[in-house]
């Protein structure tokens, strides 16, 4: 009975260890059971933009964002336009970077964005420009 009693911590703290390990993302929970491609095939909607620690609310001209699973990226905006294009998770999945009608070339596109993923659940979904350093961009859904 003893043994038991001591077996369950260490079996606690091995499994602990395995998922902080595998996390990916800085700001999701510990465990998340949904891939990240259904959690990012969503509408999304800016509702914030953190520099050098300032919180900026994001002007009435800005898009709403919808990315659907199979690749295919709409941005539509308030004045009527709609720009569409494609997207992909690069860099191990802790970037996405996307091609529109102004930007064809997806190399060019994950170099121009440099939006890494901070955060990616069913909620929020928050991208930071510069690996660390630039502009945060925090989406709800739509």
């Amino acid at each position: 009975m003893k043994k038991i009693k001591y077996l369950f911590p260490v079996i606690l703290l091995v499994i602990v260890t395995l998922f902080s390990s595998c996390k990916k993302y800085d700001e999701n929970p510990l465990i998340v059971l949904s891939s990240k491609k259904s959690r990012i095939a969503q509408t999304w909607k800016p509702y914030e933009y953190v520099k050098d620690g300032e919180v900026i609310e994001p002007g009435s001209e800005e898009g709403i964002i919808n990315f659907s699973k199979d690749g295919n990226v709409t941005i539509n905006y308030p004045d009527g336009t709609t720009v569409n294009g494609n997207w992909e998770f690069t860099n191990k999945k802790k970037q996405i970077s996307w091609t529109n009608e102004y930007v064809t070339d997806i190399e060019y596109a994950v170099i121009f964005d440099g939006s890494y993923i901070l955060k990616l659940t069913k909620k929020e979904f928050w991208l930071q420009e510069d690996d660390n350093k630039g502009i945060i961009t925090k989406f709800k859904v739509q």
